[in-house]
This record gives C-alpha cells, structure tokens and sequence, in this order.
C-alpha cells in the first residue's frame, strides 16, 4: 500500500460472477447454480461484500411458491429465467472507508437485464471488454462493416460483461451500502473457474 494512503481509505472490489455470500455461482448443466468456496480477502480490509440471489418469476409462473433451490441450498434456473442479485458491502471496521468499488462479472451463459443495475450514491459503469475499461451508458464500440470500414455503434446492454458501482463518499463505521442489478438466463453451462471474490486496498 502506498505510504500516502491512510488505512481507512479502502478500495474494494467484489469480482464476482454469481454469488450467495461470498461463494460464487455458475449455471452448470443441470440447471442449479452450484457454489464453489469462498475466496478469502487478499488484504485485511474492514470492509466485505456478500451478495445474495433470487429468481424473479412473472406471477403466472407455475413455480411461484415452489421452493426455488435443490436440496443442497442451490438456486435453480433454466433458460429464460431472470436471476437478481444484491450485493451488500459493509464496514466493519472503526474509520470511514473511502472509494468503495464493487465490480461483478456477468455471469457465463447470461446477460445482462438492461436498466437493471442500481445503487443509492453510486456512479455506475460498464464494461464490454471483459472489465478492462469501463464506461457509462450509452457505451460506443467499433465494428468492421461489411464493405470493409470501422465504424462506430453504441453497444447492447447484452454485450456488457462487467458492471461497476463505485460509491460516491464515505461508506461509515458499520454501516452497509446495497446494490443491484439482474441478469437472464440464456443457456445452461458447465461449471468453469470463476474470478473470486475479494476485497484488496487501493494502491
């Protein structure tokens, strides 16, 4: 960390891809979202993030009332389905934290739900390029045309893999800063070695 940097001014970043309490989850063939172990912080940062899920089915959805997970805990979901997650970072530490960022990847085999993503003093942002950059809406990419030119065309939500909230001011003393945003469901895949959850300090 830099010698500059007071320990209370804290960075986090919550890589996730679809978690419930730290573990993360993908959509594997069978259709459950199966967690894998939680990812300790890097660093001792007083601030953590958990993130929960639920489907959100329409009223006329012969599943409504059902349990909505398999024996194990796990969510259940199916193509088409809409799946919300919150994420919650809290401080538990004694100073304010400052510059508070959660970033979450877009789960393999869904998009993102576009207007979705939402965060009480939050600036939020995207990312197309695997969260390389990001970007507030509307986000302009390039393309090759079929005669051969590049040109410029403002990208579909469902083109987003990353989003990004960054809190604007402190976050105080045990106190919690939520947000969230929702994806669908668009085909089941195998599990895969997701990016961990964590939370570092700025650098």
């Amino acid at each position: 960390m830099d010698r500059n940097t007071p320990p209370w001014r804290t960075h986090v970043r919550a890589l996730l891809s679809a978690m419930l309490f730290v573990g993360t989850y993908l959509v594997p063939a069978h259709g459950a979202l199966a967690p894998s172990d939680p990812t300790p912080p890097t660093d001792a940062s007083p601030v953590s993030v958990a993130v929960t899920d639920a489907l959100v089915l329409a009223a006329a959805d012969a599943r409504q009332g059902q349990p909505g997970r398999d024996a194990q805990g796990q969510l259940l979901a199916r193509p088409g389905d809409v799946i919300e997650y919150m994420l919650t970072a809290r401080n538990d530490g004694t100073d304010p934290a400052f510059g508070v960022e959660m970033v979450n990847r877009v789960p393999p085999g869904t998009h993102y739900v576009g207007g979705s993503a939402l965060g009480a003093r939050t600036v939020i942002a995207f990312s197309i390029d695997g969260g390389a950059t990001f970007g507030g809406e509307p986000i302009q990419t390039t393309e090759r045309r079929a005669d051969g030119s590049i040109g410029k065309r403002t990208a579909e939500p469902s083109e987003y893999t990353h989003v990004k909230w960054v809190l604007q001011g402190a976050l105080p003393p045990q106190q919690q800063a939520r947000a969230v945003f929702r994806v669908q469901v668009d085909q089941a895949v195998p599990p895969v070695a997701p990016p961990p959850a964590a939370t570092v300090p700025r650098r």
